[in-house]
């Protein structure tokens, strides 16, 4: 086994006679610490080969690892003491890979090696004996640690242990190595700690603990390492395959550095080497040999492994719910009493071993957070692409912008939900705020070197606010900086009065000051960005009112969230300022020079988050200007460019994900975020996903759609792929589907500012074009057409990426047409007269019109004749009328409905004819039409216009001079009903039944009489009158009757 802190190791040497001679000593060796195992048991192996922008040329090399079935005793055959055992195989892999120091190119080297691999159930094997007849050692290595020392022999090994060979440092990738004198070295990251191998490094938050063992003989012509590492998790059968590569490391005397690096799978010098963040080229050590009944040695490293990482900071702690952290001490409790009552090794022990393992699994997996006003992450469904903004949490729909709005509406929703789960709820207000001071700072020099640039620009003399902060019993200073333009500025820009406010998380922009807009730097020190710390140590101001304590602290506050805080003060400290009409230290009164109703907000890298952060969480700044923000910021987590893409300016060599966040610095988002990633997994892939997170139920473009009616400027640059630069585009222009279903322009307020090349970086040019939008946004100016055609472009989008990698807008936000807005319109009539007054009634139906404005406007082509808002009924359908006096000329008229904000429109045409002649009756048919003979002003009378007619759309007209009396549908009958209008003369008339085009079907003649004339009832048919005499006298005396019953009536109501 390793050795630990003060126990004595077992090194061999093999002296110049050949003998070996055995020792022991006391090191210095701690037991490895870190990286929990819970629900690897269940993982699957993940394919090999994916594809990426850095592809070696040569591929990986195999290596088969025999399997050796355990002892009788169920312990293992092989013993890691630096001697090859029987129990590995007789074929060795050459290690002959020889590069010179830099491993840039190829040497001859006298040193080699041979690689074997055997495995026993739990435990992979892999022994590399080594040829190098010129030792050299480092007296000053730690025995286990970190040193970037290259300066002696030893063997470096690398391992991917889910082995995707992703051209990228995951959780599962690191890199150790074993010195000829038997010490475990690795390279520390003094930036990140948390960059350190996740092998070897025990302080590292993801710590694998899977080092069980290592061993080294030494001798004058070569030496021997073995290692053996644990495999549980992954698959423990034939074929499964872990990413392994061995360097051996040739210095050729103590002091010296190395002069040649030797590979087992690594050859291709364009390729980088021995880099945790360039594993494709690693071999593929793959488990063979096992018939699938031999015994597994005993191993109880899962529980142990288990337990350690439960009871160690790894977990938090204090924050679970009661029944599920009950589960958890239980299975603690029972996985201790397993381990210390257990001495045995045989099949039985293994049994109750591997049993309290799986319950203390179960135990960590059923852990959920004791704040359940949302379900716990490990509860949400996963879902591949981008959430609905326009579905509720609980599933009901966002049926209309109405539902977008109020405390109750999906934007508050949305970021509640953020505040939850990733950033931390944003305190209030302070209880108590002031302005203490306004002094003025001197002008600062900067950090230059000529033909370099500067690294600090050069700052004027500003006025800086200085401020008191209270909450409850504890108050703090903070101070902002104000940098003014200056009368010139302000001249060649023409901005007069107050102008608007840039804050800014990176101090003076000089570009803003010569645009005319004041800068208000927001200090970064009101938060912190600890990467050295693998818990994320927080301090700042913020932390002052608001301190961290990991443990018991449901209520976490993230940094991002910290430094929008420090923004919204800012915001306020700028508003008393005005407000008050303070001195500016003699530039003049705040309320004369700035503006703080016009704001904008911007910062760089992990400042550009906290400007995003800050602009979505306070409504008082109107553009939100991050600038190569990624991951945390607008890009969205589900999708990413993890595998290359090409573009027509190059190819990306992965970016920044979830998981890279939660690494490269935990203070960044909340723990509780950290559990939208697979546990112990960050970086596993499911099928058809394009990046993490897939249980988050919400994704970034949601958080700048709640931007709306603000705007959004990304500053970015094409080839910065490690900030997910692809994702930021993508994430707008998801976004400003919701800008337009809101009624917003979304071109209009929603801007990418990219430049072509430079990398992770921001420019004279962003800032330039950010100008130019800044002037447009707050005084209504005109971009030039070069910056207006740039920062309208989602340059991936044009380039065709998101349809070659992501399968197209639609495939990525599913749901963008499912608020899309459909009409249709109908016009009763479709036909008017010509020069008579008239009415035409306009109704519209369709879908998502719910609160919306709907306007009918009637065209003469491009030219509006009159225009008529239309209200929505009961039934949801839209209705107005034109009511108009004259009407126009003849002629094909078109009627267009349009919604206020939104480009849909639907259209309808109206027919204007002149009214028919008595020549068009004389030519058309006579009599092909038929009603009553006579009838009365006021009557309706049935008209048989034929069958053959049925559901065609008719006028009634009464000649001789024209006159529409009547449009309606014939019926199936083939009649229509006509109303006699009340002030018709009486005489000779024809009726006439047109089509709606104004062809004539037929007319009859018919005599309007006065009323009560009995001929009233026969029609025109060619009735003999006298064989229905008797019908006459029955109506004659039905109608003397009413009419006496009416009189009597008449006379009795003034008794009654």
């Amino acid at each position: 086994m390793v050795p630990r802190p003060g126990d004595s190791v077992r090194y061999s040497e093999v002296s110049e006679s050949g003998e070996t001679m055995t020792y022991s000593t006391t090191t210095r060796r701690r037991r490895l610490v870190a990286g929990a195992v819970a629900g690897l048991l269940a993982a699957t192996a993940v394919p090999l080969g994916a594809a990426h922008a850095a592809t070696p040329a040569s591929p990986a090399e195999n290596l088969t690892a025999t399997f050796v079935a355990a002892l009788p005793d169920g312990s293992s055959p092989i013993v890691v003491d630096g001697v090859r055992d029987a129990g590995y195989p007789a074929d060795a892999a050459a290690i002959d890979n020889a590069k010179n120091g830099a491993a840039t190119a190829d040497v001859v080297s006298a040193t080699s090696g041979q690689l074997r691999a055997t495995w026993d159930g739990r435990v992979l094997y892999l022994l590399v004996e080594v040829a190098d007849g010129t030792p050299s050692y480092n007296a000053t290595l730690p025995e286990w640690g970190g040193s970037s020392a290259t300066d002696f022999d030893g063997v470096e090994f690398a391992l991917d242990f889910w082995n995707d060979k992703l051209d990228k440092f995951e959780d599962d990738d690191g890199l150790f190595t074993v010195s000829r004198d038997g010490k475990l070295s690795y390279v520390p990251n003094a930036g990140v700690v948390n960059h350190s191998s996740v092998h070897a490094f025990t302080g590292n938050r993801e710590y694998s603990n899977r080092i069980r063992d290592f061993a080294v003989t030494d001798g004058p012509t070569g030496y021997t390492v073995e290692l053996a590492l644990e495999i549980q998790g992954a698959p423990l059968v034939n074929g499964t395959s872990f990413g392994i590569e061995t360097m051996i490391g040739d210095s050729p005397a103590d002091g010296s550095a190395r002069d040649a690096r030797v590979y087992w799978s690594h050859s291709d010098n364009g390729y980088p080497a021995s880099s945790q963040d360039h594993p494709m080229d690693w071999g593929n050590v793959i488990l063979g040999g096992w018939d699938g009944n031999a015994a597994f040695a005993f191993d109880d490293w899962d529980l142990r492994n288990q337990l350690r990482w439960a009871e160690s900071s790894s977990l938090v702690k204090g924050v679970w719910s009661a029944d599920s952290q009950a589960a958890l001490d239980a299975a603690l409790a029972n996985g201790h009493a397993v381990l210390d009552a257990e001495t045995a090794t045989d099949a039985e022990a293994q049994a109750r071993v591997d049993a309290a393992a799986a319950q203390l699994r179960q135990a960590i997996a059923g852990l959920r957070w004791v704040d359940d006003r949302y379900p716990d992450p490990m509860d949400l469904p996963e879902q591949l692409t981008l959430p609905d903004p326009w579905t509720f949490f609980d599933g009901s729909a966002v049926a209309s912008p109405a539902d977008w709005w109020g405390e109750d509406g999906r934007r508050a929703e949305l970021l509640d939900l953020a505040q939850f789960y990733e950033y931390g709820y944003k305190p209030g207000a302070p209880d108590a705020f002031s302005i203490t001071g306004i002094t003025e700072v001197p002008a600062n020099p900067g950090w230059c070197f000529p033909g370099w640039g500067c690294i600090i620009p050069p700052s004027p003399a500003h006025p800086g606010i200085e401020v008191s902060i209270s909450y409850g019993g504890v108050t703090a200073p903070m101070t902002f900086d104000l940098y003014l333009p200056s009368d010139e500025e302000r001249t060649a820009s023409g901005h007069e009065g107050p102008v608007p406010v840039v804050l800014s998380f990176g101090g003076y922009i000089p570009e803003y000051t010569a645009a005319g807009f004041a800068v208000l730097n927001v200090p970064t020190s009101v938060t912190t960005d600890d990467r050295n710390s693998p818990w994320g140590t927080r301090a700042g101001t913020f932390r002052t009112f608001f301190p961290y304590t990991r443990d018991g602290d449901p209520d976490e506050i993230s940094n991002e969230m910290a430094a929008a805080w420090g923004a919204s003060r800012a915001i306020d400290a700028l508003e008393l300022a005005v407000a008050d009409g303070l001195d500016l230290a003699g530039a003049g009164t705040a309320d004369s020079l700035v503006s703080a109703d016009d704001l904008a907000v911007t910062g760089f890298s992990i400042n550009g988050k906290y400007a995003f952060v800050s602009g979505v969480f306070d409504d008082r700044i109107d553009v939100t200007m991050p600038s190569a923000a990624g991951s945390t910021g607008p890009a969205p987590y589900r999708y990413a460019s993890t595998e290359v893409h090409d573009y027509a300016w190059g190819s990306s060599s992965g970016s920044e994900v979830m998981g890279d966040t939660i690494r490269h610095n935990p203070g960044r988002t909340t723990e509780l975020f950290r559990r939208f990633l697979e546990p112990f997994h960050f970086y596993e892939r499911v099928d058809g996903a394009h990046g993490y997170g897939l249980r988050l139920p919400y994704d970034q473009n949601d958080l700048v759609a709640t931007l709306a009616p603000r705007a959004i400027v990304v500053n970015h640059t094409l080839d910065d792929y490690a900030d997910n630069s692809e994702g930021d585009a993508l994430s707008l222009t998801v976004a400003k589907l919701t800008y337009e279903w809101l009624g917003y322009d979304g071109d209009d307020l929603v801007k990418y500012n990219y430049r072509d090349s430079g990398g992770h970086g921001e420019d004279a040019t962003h800032r330039a074009r950010a100008s130019e939008y800044l002037d447009h946004y707050f005084y209504g100016s005109t971009m030039t057409p070069e910056v207006a055609t740039a920062l309208s472009t989602d340059p991936f989008l044009a380039d065709g990426a998101y349809d070659r990698y992501f399968g197209g807008l639609e495939t990525i936000a599913p749901w963008m047409h499912s608020r899309d807005i459909s009409m249709e319109v109908a016009l009763d009539p479709v036909a008017i007269i010509a020069g008579e007054s008239g009415a035409v009634d306009v109704s519209v139906t369709g879908a998502n019109l719910a609160d919306r404005e709907l306007t009918a406007t009637l065209l003469d082509g491009e030219d509006e004749i009159a225009s008529v808002p239309l209200e929505a009924d009961p039934s949801g359908t839209w209705k107005g009328r034109f009511a108009l006096d004259p009407v126009p000329a003849a002629g094909e008229y078109l009627v267009r409905v349009t919604v206020a904000g939104q480009d849909a429109t639907a259209e309808a045409t109206l027919t204007v004819r002149d009214a028919p002649t008595e020549e068009q009756l004389g030519a058309g048919p006579r009599d092909e039409i038929s009603g009553p003979a006579s009838a009365a002003p006021g009557d309706t009378i049935t008209v048989h216009v034929g069958a053959s007619h049925a559901g065609q759309a008719v006028e009634a007209w009464l000649f001789s001079t024209p006159r529409l009396i009547g449009r309606a549908t014939v019926g199936a009958a083939g009649t229509i009903a006509v109303t006699i209008p009340d002030d018709v003369e009486t005489g000779s008339h024809r009726l006439a039944v047109l089509a709606a085009d104004g062809t004539v079907i037929g007319w009859y003649s018919i005599e309007i009489r006065l009323a009560a004339d009995p001929s009233a009832a026969l029609g025109a048919t060619g009735a003999d009158v006298a064989s229905t005499w008797w019908i006459a006298v029955i109506l004659l005396a039905a109608g003397a009757g009413g009419v006496g019953f009416s009189l009597v009536r008449r006379r009795r109501q003034p008794v009654a």
